[in-house]
């Protein structure tokens, strides 16, 4: 959570920069052109939607307006999995940023200023950041990971340093928040005073997702849930814990999760990088395409969606792994959103 919170500063930081450093008292401001409300782009890129054609007051009207959706997904995710899937902090900052990515692209196309721009892009790079963590830190605590400092788990109860993987006698979670902290630093950097360098941060956020994807896959289609002790989970200061009732007696040993976490991956997968064709597609024939063909709009609601499922398959898989059963209730979230429903025993 504090990383979150770090990152989340430092993109206030970084956007309160790009903001100041459009009114340098050096550099005289841009004339509008068309009397555009928002002045002059300013932006890296320009979409292929005609600027101010819909709205005297957005620039990007479609473009701007299939944003939102973005937003409402996540907000309807995290207020639905609170609810219903006892949700911990680490998918309610995964919904945060996505709602922070919703808000910013629909700034940077009603405006197509390089401060919103930042809004944009930035937070895109946390949100993957974020979901790259939750596939690298999976387990229950006190079970194949460290139990956190405070937990209050009886040591008698913990496994044995010889049961645990090597990178938990090394403080596995803490080295992993500082290097993806120190990862973001650097992306952010990167992004605002290397501009030429733009391909490395670009590079750096299709590392996290597609890495996101790869482990995901592995774990879904080549793997099976841990094999874990007899337990019992409770809600602590640190999310769930893991408490071994009886450390001489196993349980059923490893199993397969269960469908839901396979459909929800397909969702996630078919919904952003097929949305990502739509966005290409625009990009190469945007001079061919008529005006009414909105496809960066269409690419926007898809690439929502896909993250939206993306985060509920972390959930689901995150249940199962603490020994609870996921199934996935269309009514929730309006026969749209697939809303992850975990249960538990205790």
């Amino acid at each position: 959570m504090r990383t979150s919170l770090a990152l989340l500063c430092l993109t206030a930081s970084g956007v309160g920069v790009a903001a100041l450093q459009q009114f340098r008292p050096d550099e005289p401001a841009a004339p509008e052109p068309h009397g555009w409300y928002w002045g002059a782009v300013d932006a890296n890129i320009d979409w292929c939607e005609r600027n101010y054609d819909t709205s005297t007051y957005i620039a990007e009207f479609w473009n701007a307006l299939s944003s939102l959706p973005i937003t409402l997904f996540a907000l309807a995710g995290y207020i639905l999995g609170a609810k219903h899937a006892r949700i911990e902090s680490r998918f309610k900052v995964g919904f945060a940023w996505m709602m922070v990515v919703g808000l910013g692209s629909f700034m940077f196309h009603a405006t197509l200023r390089r401060y919103a721009q930042c809004m944009d892009e930035l937070p895109m790079l946390y949100a993957s950041i974020s979901l790259f963590y939750n596939t690298l830190d999976y387990a229950p605590r006190g079970f194949g990971m460290n139990v956190a400092p405070g937990a209050a788990v009886p040591a008698s109860r913990r496994l044995s340093a010889a049961q645990r993987p090597f990178w938990t006698q090394v403080q596995y979670r803490l080295g992993l928040k500082v290097l993806l902290l120190t990862c973001g630093v650097v992306l952010t950097a990167i992004y605002f005073y290397l501009p030429g360098w733009f391909l490395v941060f670009f590079l750096g956020y299709s590392t996290f997702l597609m890495s996101f994807c790869c482990i995901m896959a592995y774990h879904i289609f080549c793997n099976t849930r841990s094999s874990r002790r007899n337990e019992a989970l409770r809600i602590g200061p640190h999310g769930y814990e893991a408490v071994n009732t009886n450390a001489g007696e196993d349980m059923n040993g490893a199993k397969p999760y269960s469908p839901v976490l396979s459909r929800l991956f397909y969702g996630a997968v078919l919904g952003y990088f097929g949305g990502f064709v739509f966005w290409n597609y625009e990009n190469t024939f945007c001079s061919t395409l008529p005006p009414w063909m909105q496809l960066h709009a269409v690419w926007h609601i898809m690439a929502g969606l896909g993250t939206f499922c993306a985060i509920q398959c972390q959930i689901a898989w995150r249940a199962e792994e603490l020994g609870g059963r996921t199934s996935v209730d269309m009514e929730l979230g309006g026969k749209v959103l697939p809303i992850v429903v975990a249960r538990f025993d205790v």
